[in-house]
């Protein structure tokens, strides 16, 4: 099977358009999330967070899992593929963010974590988490000035919340029983857009210098 690269962060921290560049560069087939054809969005930002919030995840966690599928029909076929945000962050990041805000209830909370690892335990992990970071004034820069209107209310205490979950999802991958490797860049000391792209391109490829045997880069 090909290799199978999952890009995680904050919203507004350059997920999407570092996954572009990296598919451009190396010949990956790109997948990203879908938000706007979800029917439970506009109600969710509308202000009915606590009434529809359930079943807006449970839609999300079935996009991902369909999407999750094409991926591995696509891997098995050996083409390398670079993920714009991984269905394990729909439970350890956002799900748990809309419980700890008493949007789910507790017992929602629970049939969704039964149902997340039921089905994540059937899927293909990653080779490779690149996690991206940075601080919270940057995040809302950069989601301000990208202009979507459902994310204009997001502010500081949101994305200090979802760094914080962020950090420790990321403890536990590293020291729990189910490990995936990890490539911490903090994009603040990195500008991943422009001047420092092919000095990071070098820093992945050292990274995977073990699975060069399953994984080539073709630039």
């Amino acid at each position: 099977m090909a290799m199978y690269i999952v890009l995680t962060g904050t919203t507004g921290v350059g997920k999407s358009t570092l996954t572009r560049r990296l598919a451009s560069k190396y010949h990956f087939q790109a997948f990203y999330e879908h938000l706007d054809d979800n029917p439970y969005l506009p109600e969710y930002y509308a202000g009915h967070g606590k009434t529809v919030c359930f079943e807006m995840q449970t839609y999300f966690l079935g996009q991902r899992v369909s999407q999750q599928k094409e991926i591995e029909k696509i891997l098995q076929t050996g083409t390398n593929v670079i993920h714009d945000r991984s269905i394990y962050e729909d439970f350890h990041i956002f799900a748990t963010h809309q419980y700890n805000l008493g949007y789910m209830s507790e017992r929602q909370f629970e049939n969704y974590r039964r149902l997340f690892f039921t089905v994540t335990d059937l899927l293909y992990p990653p080779d490779l988490v690149i996690y991206l970071h940075a601080s919270t004034e940057r995040l809302l820069a950069q989601i301000q000035q990208r202009g979507r209107e459902y994310e204009q209310s997001i502010d500081l205490v949101y994305l200090s919340q979802i760094n914080e979950l962020y950090e420790e999802w990321l403890e536990r991958l590293e020291s729990g029983p189910v490990k995936m490797p990890i490539f911490p860049v903090d994009v603040c000391q990195q500008d991943l857009a422009d001047r420092d792209f092919e000095d990071f391109c070098e820093a992945l490829e050292q990274r995977m210098f073990t699975r060069r045997e399953r994984f080539s880069f073709r630039a």
